[in-house]
């Protein structure tokens, strides 16, 4: 709707919501929304006595109104009429501080900042004048806001760029991004001061039509049933979705899961407990629509925490946990010998900040992660796993075995990017991460794990066993962990090395790298005892360096290199090249904005990426940790 100034009095429709309309995203069936006034748009002969209403379709958050500017009465030469307010369910009462004067013109404005008692902000920002003489006079400047365009009407920047879309309501990092199956985005929980003193327990839902985000009224708005941070979010077969665990302060762990329902927006707790309580661990969701838990922070004794080496599932039907699955004898927390049995349900080492990634046989890979050599210092792996469920059930958990190959480089806090179909579905792509062991700080490599690709080094242990690692030849143009990586289907993509057209179309499909930080400074071990929880929060002894605002786009399928060959994982072949910045400008470099790492990705059917939240640091433990939770999101045009 577009609001026209000077002369032309400004008229603003009023819209009804009928019952026969769609639900809205926050459960109630009408948007928020101001329906009527009193006096009415453009009513003359207003009594200088009168108060002013206005009817909203759902109940106003008295604390969107009071104490802001976001609700405003105007003179006629647009000056500020002091006024009170009081609530009553839908009516916004409005009070003159003194009575209206003589045959002159007011002005009402609602503006974008007010919401309902759910968090939901106002649909279309409001205003309507009136006057208490015969007429109607132009007030300069009204109404105090334009709008260009109807809501959802933003347009996305040129191919190749990022967008700046609306922002969370709450600033969050290690939370939880799950894109729904109508095409909404849930995001749950986070950290909302650096070092996790403060989390989150609100969701909110992002709208891809209209660029923006309302809160989740479950709860009264409160969203979750508990504050998480570094919890996980499962999308399951029914499209709901399942949470569990996290940590509401950076000391206690939770073994609580909820299950939120997007229909009728609601969060329901989960009566069964976790075994355990678990921390940056994994959730994957197996073929019978069973969910695994796998690694992970644990509390051994409030506060010492550690990695686990364990694994339980929970049954959707049922909704329990298996209780057989969890074994935490004391030598567990050792990194596994050679020929040691593998009990069942027990991963061969603890691990945490580590991948998970689906196979094409039902199978799960797990890489990579700190793992605990001691109490104290965590260490990075260059372990994998497999993990074959058992589906017929959570009586019996399956199988696990190494990888035919372990990682090239010992990796935490990275990616792990899989292939969904075509030819290349079986790889999985890891770039990134931390790695202390040895240490070489933040990592620019990456590698790819080759499902089919059988091992025949004569040194290996795992000769003619499938899955094996390769380094791949493309590095990154930063060093990244805490970054994101998504895969962008295939289509035409910008590409600035093309002299002609300026367009590459990917076969296979692109992995868009985005953000993260570096690490600089030297592993030291000269650290306190337990307990000390800081240390599976972020690598200790170290200095972290900003936040990279730049970005990179991956081709798996040769392009620079072997463009002739289909890309398999002993290829080495793969490309990283970079689109253009945020402002359009042809660039090697596109620019995600701000820096930002521990954000969280989702990418669309349409092929564009929405990055959210995360965090920009200038230093980290032992040094005090200064940093900003973001609450700013872009989305990646391809």
């Amino acid at each position: 709707m577009r609001f026209k100034t000077g002369l032309t009095v400004v008229m603003i429709a009023a819209i009804a919501v009928g019952a026969g309309c769609a639900k809205s995203r926050d459960g109630d069936p009408t948007d928020f929304l101001v329906i009527s006034s009193s006096p009415a748009n453009l009513q003359t002969n207003v009594l200088n006595s009168s108060v002013i209403q206005l009817r909203f379709t759902e109940p106003v958050d008295h604390r969107t109104v009071i104490g802001t500017s976001q609700v405003i009465l105007v003179d006629q030469s647009n000056s500020l009429v002091p006024i009170s307010y009081s609530f009553s369910g839908e009516i916004l009462t409005i009070t003159p501080g003194s009575p209206l004067g003589p045959g002159a013109t007011y002005g009402v404005a609602v503006r974008e900042g007010v919401r309902d008692i759910y968090g939901q902000n106002i649909e279309t920002p409001y205003a309507m004048t009136f006057s208490t003489g015969i007429s109607i006079a132009a007030i300069p400047n009204w109404p105090p806001f334009m709008i260009t365009q109807q809501p959802g009407q933003q347009q996305l920047g040129p191919p190749g760029t990022f967008t700046v879309v609306g922002p969370l309501n709450q600033a969050r990092a290690w939370h939880t991004q799950t894109l729904l199956f109508d095409g909404h985005v849930l995001v749950t929980g986070g950290e909302r001061t650096v070092g996790f003193t403060n989390t989150e327990r609100s969701a909110e839902i992002y709208d891809p039509k209209l660029l923006n985000w309302t809160y989740s009224k479950n709860n009264g708005g409160k969203g979750m049933y508990y504050n998480r941070a570094g919890h996980t979010a499962t999308l399951l077969l029914n499209g709901k979705v399942f949470i569990a665990g996290g940590t509401p302060n950076g000391k206690e762990i939770h073994n609580t899961a909820e299950i939120y329902d997007p229909i009728s927006d609601t969060f329901t707790s989960v009566a069964s407990q976790m075994n355990l309580g678990r921390v940056f661990h994994t959730a994957s969701l197996i073929s019978n629509g069973n969910v695994l838990l796998a690694g992970g922070v644990v509390p051994i004794s409030n506060p010492l925490t550690i990695l686990t080496d364990t694994m339980e599932v929970f049954d959707i039907n049922g909704g329990t946990f298996n209780s057989t699955v969890v074994s935490m004898l004391a030598q567990n927390i050792f990194i596994a010998q050679p020929g040691q049995p593998i009990q069942a349900g027990q991963l061969p080492m603890g691990r945490g900040h580590h991948t998970a990634n689906n196979l094409p046989d039902g199978s799960i890979l797990l890489a990579g992660g700190y793992t605990p050599p001691d109490y104290v210092i965590p260490f990075t792996t260059t372990d994998a796993q497999i993990y074959t469920p058992d589906t017929g059930g959570v009586g019996y958990m399956g199988v696990i075995r190494h990888s035919a190959t372990t990682m090239l480089t010992s990796r935490a806090c990275h990616t792990a990017t899989s292939i969904p179909s075509g030819e290349a579905a079986g790889l999985v792509y890891v770039f990134g991460g931390f790695s202390n062991n040895p240490y070489t700080g933040a990592c620019a490599s990456g590698e790819v794990f080759d499902f089919n690709a059988v091992a025949t080094s004569p040194t290996s242990q795992f000769i003619g066993q499938k899955g094996c690692f390769t380094l791949l030849a493309a590095n990154m143009s930063a060093t990244r962990r805490g970054h994101t990586a998504t895969f962008i289907s295939s289509g035409l993509v910008w590409d600035p090395n093309k002299s002609q057209n300026n367009a590459y179309n990917t076969i296979g499909g692109l992995i868009l790298l985005a953000g993260g930080a570096g690490y600089t400074g030297i592993q030291t071990t000269t650290l306190p005892t337990p307990p000390f929880f800081d240390v599976w929060i972020e690598p200790v002894g170290c200095g972290c360096t900003a936040s990279t605002i730049t970005a990179d786009l991956f081709d798996p399928w040769a392009f620079g290199k072997n463009p002739g060959l289909p890309f398999r994982g002993t290829d080495q072949s793969g490309s990283c090249f970079r689109t253009r910045n945020a402002s359009g400008m042809i660039s090697n470099i596109p620019q995600v904005v701000l820096g930002r790492f521990n954000h969280r990705d989702t990418g669309f059917p349409n092929r564009q990426v929405l990055l959210t939240g995360g965090m920009d640091c200038g230093g980290c433990i032992p040094a005090p940790f200064e940093g900003i939770i973001l609450s700013s999101c872009v989305v990646y045009n391809p």
